[in-house]
């Protein structure tokens, strides 16, 4: 023990005047783990200045009021000529049912889903100019199934060319009444999303 204490001595007393470091050979045997090089000279420290927070405020507990002798005077101009009147017609407001997107009772198309899909089948044309630019792909239309059951609302939520959009949209159009979607038993309006597969196989 007498040997490590007096290589540690011997490490931490080795001081350059000149402020540089330098390695130094320790004398051996050392114990495992030491290494046989020190360091030689001392390493400055360092402190960062402390900055203290200004002062507070003070306050004073006592209120001075002031008394203000301004007097106003009252203006010979008639207001009124400079007023101008702007009517404004209140619109009407629309007791609009709510829009849902999931109900209790999804609207259906007339015939269920095998009906949707020949529908689709039958009605779509391939626009001629997707057809020779060989477009393929997906497009989602979303429209809103009213109360009655009729679509209002048609808009290309993600499309692939504007061809394809168009002929989804005009297809959608066409589109006999759904069976209106019901939440609690009464009609609601209800938004939905249809994907429509173009492909050319």
């Amino acid at each position: 023990m007498k040997k490590v204490w007096s290589l540690l001595l011997t490490f931490f007393c080795i001081l350059n005047e000149g402020g540089k470091q330098e390695s130094i050979q320790q004398a051996l045997p050392l114990p495992k783990g030491v290494s046989k090089f020190a360091v030689k000279g001392a390493i400055p420290i360092t402190r960062q200045n402390q900055v203290l927070p200004p002062p507070s405020p003070k306050y004073s507990n006592v209120l001075n009021i002031v008394d203000d002798e301004l007097e106003i005077l009252d203006s010979e101009v008639d207001m009124a000529e400079d007023l101008q009147y702007v009517v404004v017609e209140e619109e009407e407001e629309d007791d609009e049912e709510p829009i849902f997107v999931l109900v209790e009772d999804m609207p259906e198309f007339p015939g269920g889903n095998e009906a949707l899909l020949k529908y689709l089948a039958a009605k779509l044309d391939y626009p001629e100019q997707a057809k020779n630019n060989k477009v393929e792909g997906k497009v989602y239309v979303s429209f809103i199934i009213d109360l009655d059951g009729s679509i209002v609302n048609i808009k290309i939520v993600r499309g692939v060319n504007a061809d394809l959009g168009a002929e989804a949209i005009r297809v959608i159009k066409a589109m006999p009444k759904w069976i209106p979607g019901k939440q609690r038993g009464k009609s609601v309006r209800v938004n939905y999303v249809l994907p429509i597969i173009f492909s050319l196989k």
